[in-house]
């Protein structure tokens, strides 16, 4: 989408200082501290950035309101922001924004423009979603129908694809700014596709909806797993409280044995008469119950060894086939004797034959004795689980009792005894009951798969993946076309062929077997050619593809720094000038090529660095005389 800032303007009470910019290509050559990084900071505080990141000193300090004259598509819009802690229209809370006249220019108003035009200050809220959206075909109304907020993309998620600056343009960890801040790179992998006009409003609501309807789903079904592992617990709790009343009441009741819908009947249990015997012998049932514990321990024992045998075995199998793997190769012998001549090849068959055995053994071995292993250690795995929840269980119930013998001193506490443990057992139940009813989800559970499916419909009707597989196979194709005019370490990563991955927003080049990802590949110089062979190739897409809402503007901060990491390299020429020159030179003709063929946008970039040339091809797209501090020239004049 045609995105062009025509003139970046800083005013204050007496006086303003204004930069105009070609449309295409912008060089800004200039010394330390003079300004050349807030130029970025600035265009992104006007679109709205969360945060005032120009640089403190000198800016921050004489200037009252910042400003972009722009061009969007067909409209012509300048778009201001106060000083951050403004007293009046602070640039914390508002901003300015207002659409012009063609022969508009910043040079032509000051700082009463504005007051004049209080107006067209608005929330910052309210620009983002009210009035800049406006500009943008694809963005969508507010809120839904049924008045619920949506997910709804932003002009925020954008910059990532209009900003290189100094600590992105040779990162070897994030291709591209913002990438590196959590939730933030949700919303923005989230927009994408709708920036690149993939998809519009319409689908991106769904594709949205569908994910989600996924999340739900998911959470479902944690929460199942979760209730249905807690009511087990519970009724294995459950059981455990009513050995323990029968027992105290000298009833001979096998618990076990009854079901689950006696064990929750409130009216089963009220219909328990508490009389405590006196001839309860407590003491008895804990000696059968442990004497039972130790025999269960010993299951428990026998399938632990059981277990560890069948793991062995396997592990048996899995020695014996790396040793037979040994004979798998093609053995040469010769078929004479190297000393008398005579054949040899009767005499090696033999060999031959053993050898062939041993490999259908090894086959054998390796399938049939195998599977049948695994088959047998899941069986023993899964009974090997259950005994040790019964162990527990009569643990658990051993412990209980020994502490109601030792609690036991009277009748009345006895009795006493008994009603709490009815009390435990109706809490028991009471909690199997909620967690069922949190399992009830089944209503729930079908409308929302039904849904689902209806939107799985309609996206396969738009055939997203063939979409996204074309803008991946172009920008990959573009980004290809630039890097090959770079210096990139060839031997190492194979000739230039780089891939672009859309849903994940993230590149990669394809080497003869590998692929390489940026974090994969070494040396800066390296890094700095991915890094712009990606931004230059995605914009060449962009303004190829008439339905791309992302701004066709790029900025690109000190990209030379690889070669000349302090400004006294470049001034010494001790850093490698040729390589810059190469660089920049390769930039404005893959810029220059693009925009030729575009008709209706182009791409726009601003390139700001210590680097200076007294050459035609550099001056021709140099915005100022370089800025210099003992000229008093810079962003601030």
């Amino acid at each position: 989408m045609l995105f062009r800032i025509n003139e970046i303007g800083l005013f204050q009470d007496t006086k303003r200082d204004v930069i105009k910019f070609n449309k295409d290509i912008n060089f800004i050559s200039g010394e330390s501290n003079t300004g050349k990084s807030s130029i970025g900071e600035i265009i992104d505080y006007c679109l709205a950035s969360t945060k005032q990141t120009v640089p403190a000193g000198k800016i921050i300090n004489e200037i009252d309101i910042f400003s972009i004259f722009l061009t969007l598509g067909n409209h012509n819009i300048i778009i201001a922001r106060n000083r951050y802690d403004s007293e009046k229209f602070s640039g914390q809370k508002f901003i300015f924004f207002k659409q012009v006249q063609d022969d508009f220019s910043l040079s032509n108003i000051d700082i009463d423009f504005f007051t004049e035009n209080e107006l067209e200050y608005f929330t910052k809220n309210d620009f983002l979603e009210l009035e800049i959206s406006k500009y943008f075909p694809s963005f969508p109304p507010k809120t839904r129908l049924d008045g619920k907020e949506m997910v709804r993309p932003t002009i925020r998620n954008m910059p990532p694809f209009m900003f290189q600056v100094q600590d992105v343009i040779k990162n070897k960890r994030h291709l591209f700014y913002q990438m590196d801040r959590g939730n933030k790179v949700k919303g923005i992998k989230r927009d994408f596709e709708l920036f690149l006009g993939l998809i519009d409003f319409d689908i991106y609501n769904k594709v949205n909806r569908k994910n989600e309807i996924i999340k739900e789903l998911k959470k479902i079904e944690n929460r199942h797993n979760l209730y249905e592992d807690e009511i087990k617990n519970e009724y294995i709790n459950l059981r455990s409280n009513y050995h323990r009343l029968y027992t105290h009441l000298n009833r001979d009741i096998d618990v076990d044995s009854l079901e689950e819908s006696t064990l929750l009947d409130y009216k089963n249990l009220d219909e328990i008469v508490l009389e405590y015997s006196v001839d309860s012998d407590v003491v008895k049932k804990v000696d059968e119950l442990e004497s039972l514990s130790n025999k269960q321990s010993r299951i428990v024992e026998q399938l632990k060894v059981q277990y560890s045998s069948i793991k062995n075995q396997i592990r048996h199998i899995d020695t014996a086939n790396l040793q037979l793997s040994k004979f798998t190769s093609n053995s040469h012998y010769h078929k004479t004797c190297p000393i008398c001549d005579s054949k040899t090849e009767k005499k090696f068959e033999v060999f031959d034959t053993a050898k062939k055995k041993i490999l259908e053994e090894k086959d054998f071995l390796d399938h049939y004795n195998k599977d049948l292993l695994r088959e047998k250690e899941l069986e023993v795995k899964t009974k090997l689980d259950g005994e040790k929840s019964i162990l527990i269980s009569m643990m658990n119930q051993v412990s209980e009792l020994k502490k109601d013998v030792v609690e036991i001193q009277s009748i009345e506490e006895k009795k006493k005894l008994l009603f709490e443990l009815k009390g435990i057992i109706k809490q028991n139940i009471k909690q199997i009951q909620k967690y069922e009813n949190n399992l009830l989800d089944n209503d729930k559970i079908s409308k929302l798969e039904e849904e689902l499916e209806k939107l799985d419909k309609k996206l396969k009707k738009v055939d997203l993946k063939k979409k996204r597989q074309e803008a991946e196979y172009l920008i990959g194709y573009y980004s290809t076309e630039m890097l090959k005019t770079l210096p990139f370490d060839n031997n190492d990563y194979g000739e230039p062929n780089l891939k672009f991955d859309v849903k994940d927003v993230e590149a990669y080049q394809q080497g003869n077997k590998d692929i390489f990802y940026l974090s994969d590949i070494g040396s800066a110089e390296n890094h700095l050619s991915f890094h712009l062979s990606v931004f230059l190739g995605l914009h060449k897409y962009i303004i190829e593809n008439d339905s791309a809402i992302l701004p066709s503007f790029i900025f690109l901060d000190q990209p030379s720094q690889v070669y000349f990491p302090k400004e006294e390299d470049f001034k010494k020429g001790t850093g490698d000038i040729k390589k810059v020159e190469d660089m920049y030179k390769s930039i404005i003709s893959f810029i220059s090529s693009c925009n030729d063929k575009s008709l209706l946008s182009g791409i726009q970039i601003i390139i700001t660095d210590h680097f200076y040339s007294e050459e035609e091809w550099y001056k021709k797209y140099l915005v100022e005389p370089r800025w210099e501090k003992n000229k008093n020239l810079g962003l601030i004049k």
